[in-house]
């Protein structure tokens, strides 16, 4: 064994991973979710809009009528504040960076995962940037509609279509 690596168990498998590979924590990272950085001194709201919403525009979150919206079960549930904070970390990873330091011996910044504060998630939610991002919303059923495309009538089965704006739902 390397003494240079650190075990890590993973579905009863043991996995060698290399001590320079490892974030701050010393957990392997394995999950996929894009980081985005916080607003701070130095870095805008509008960007952190522009970051989020590039990362948002495939998430379950939806505009309707103007207003961020979720579908829980058959019902459409305005985004609130407090709910987006918690929704946006189920796609992304926000995060800031920790203080540095002067002394030559401290380590460089690194990234902290951190939730983004309530303001922050109220001008999200007025901010053009971030909401031209969302996939518009018009129709939710829970039954196939016919639709047309491609000059033929057809029935748009479970999904989102961005032609019509049409989100079909399992009942």
């Amino acid at each position: 064994m390397n003494p240079d690596t650190i075990h890590a168990e993973s579905n009863e498998t043991i996995q060698e991973v290399p001590v320079e590979a490892l974030p701050v924590t010393g957990i392997p990272d394995t999950d996929n979710r894009p980081w985005v950085e916080l607003p701070r001194d130095g870095r805008l709201t509008i960007d952190f809009a522009r970051a989020l919403g590039a990362c948002m525009r495939s998430a379950a979150i939806f505009l309707q009528d103007g207003v961020p919206i979720i579908v829980r079960g058959q019902k459409v549930e305005q985004v609130d504040a407090d709910g987006l904070r918690v929704i946006l970390e189920k796609f992304v990873r926000p995060f800031k960076w920790s203080k540095g330091s002067k002394k030559a011996d401290d380590p460089p910044p690194y990234e902290i995962l951190s939730t983004m504060s309530k303001g922050t998630a109220s001008c999200l939610l007025r901010s053009p940037e971030f909401l031209d991002c969302l996939r518009p919303l018009r129709i939710l059923s829970t039954i196939p509609l016919p639709i047309f495309r491609d000059g033929a009538l057809v029935l748009q089965g479970v999904g989102y279509d961005s032609a019509t704006q049409l989100l079909v739902i399992e009942s």
